[in-house]
């Protein structure tokens, strides 16, 4: 022992409290849907009304994922949508950050904002290509395609080896991209950039919902907004995630910060009935309490361990790390944790060593 009783930063050692608590509460088979609604009439396939998609904390939903939703939609017999696509997020409250996260590393793809309805990690990511001669703009996309996005592009093209000097960025608060540098012409760039957050997920993910419909062939008269799934709209399908016990090992092993967020507000949710982090905190310390932890010697700012706010003491680990050891659920987590040497956030470490494959 060395200091196990003074409160330090975790950082994503944090992790470790939600994937525990998120075990031992909703189980291992537990799953993350989410949903499509349609509100009003449905006659000769044009529905008279809204298309509704509804988040249910499911942080691996991507763009596949909406595409099949679509093929669902139209396989329901819906040609038509005289209204909008509604983005629902409502399982979750609308902070979509977390308490005490450094505002410079929000453009960060290990910082992305936390909504119920979530698609490609909430990123977008971003390509930069030379121009066809010396002095042209570059060339930038956006992968996947959306209007959602804003690119600002002062990018140029350089002379024919020169250096590469490309850098991105994004507008606090915006769904604005910036691109500029140089970038030399001729030059064979297959490398994203860089994954960029962006804000206000919810829309994001019905602006790509709304692209994939259009795919389908089925026309939307209406736009994309916020909106909720009212106890009159019928569900027409829906999607699940893997199940809890993928979802820990995908959280763990690459220290996941998305994942682990979005595991605190589905607890919270789920078992206190609303998806804030004041909520998921409450509901992780009564949980960590029947651990045998000391809860007046932790505080949970967010689920990710990205706070500079969090703080815990090394023998309360432990004996969360005993605790585990024992549990119904032993194997799926010590399962989930990255093996020394070999993967996850270790595959690089303690090599050579007697920790080595543990």
């Amino acid at each position: 022992e060395r200091n196990a009783d003074i409160l330090l930063t975790p950082a994503s050692n944090l992790k470790l409290l939600v994937t525990a608590v998120a075990l031992e509460k909703l189980g291992p088979d537990f799953t993350c849907k989410t949903e499509v609604y349609a509100r009003g009439k449905i006659e000769k396939g044009v529905l008279e009304g809204d298309i509704i998609l509804k988040g249910g904390g499911d942080s691996t939903l991507e763009t596949q994922d909406l595409t099949d939703l679509a093929k669902q939609v139209k396989a329901a017999g819906i040609t038509e949508i005289k209204g909008n696509v509604l983005a629902d997020a409502s399982m979750f409250d609308e902070q979509r950050l977390g308490w005490g996260w450094g505002w410079e590393g929000l453009n960060a793809y290990y910082s992305p904002e936390i909504s119920a309805l979530t698609i490609n990690h909430n990123l977008v990511g971003v390509y930069v290509y030379p121009g066809k001669q010396v002095g042209a703009p570059a060339e930038v996309r956006i992968e996947p395609p959306t209007d959602y996005i804003t690119v600002d592009n002062k990018a140029t093209t350089g002379a024919a080896g020169s250096e590469k000097t490309i850098w991105v960025d994004r507008l606090l608060g915006q769904n604005t991209i910036r691109v500029g540098g140089s970038i030399a012409v001729g030059a064979d760039n297959t490398k994203r950039e860089a994954p960029m957050t962006v804000t206000v997920p919810e829309l994001y993910a019905g602006c790509l919902f709304g692209d994939e419909l259009a795919k389908q062939g089925i026309n939307v008269t209406g736009s994309i907004k916020t909106g909720i799934a009212t106890a009159d709209a019928k569900l027409l399908c829906s999607h699940a995630s893997p199940p809890l016990s993928q979802l820990v090992k995908m959280t763990l092993k690459p220290s996941d910060n998305l994942m682990a967020e979005m595991l605190l507000k589905t607890v919270a949710a789920v078992v206190g009935g609303k998806g804030s982090y004041s909520t998921g905190s409450t509901v992780e310390k009564e949980v960590l309490k029947g651990f045998g932890l000391d809860t007046e010697q932790i505080y949970i700012a967010d689920g990710s361990g990205l706070s500079k706010l969090d703080l815990i003491t090394a023998s309360n680990l432990v004996t969360l790390l005993t605790y585990m050891q024992s549990s119904k659920n032993s194997k799926v987590f010590v399962d989930a944790l990255p093996i020394a040497g070999v993967d996850g956030t270790l595959a690089s470490r303690m090599k050579g060593t007697a920790a080595e494959k543990n």
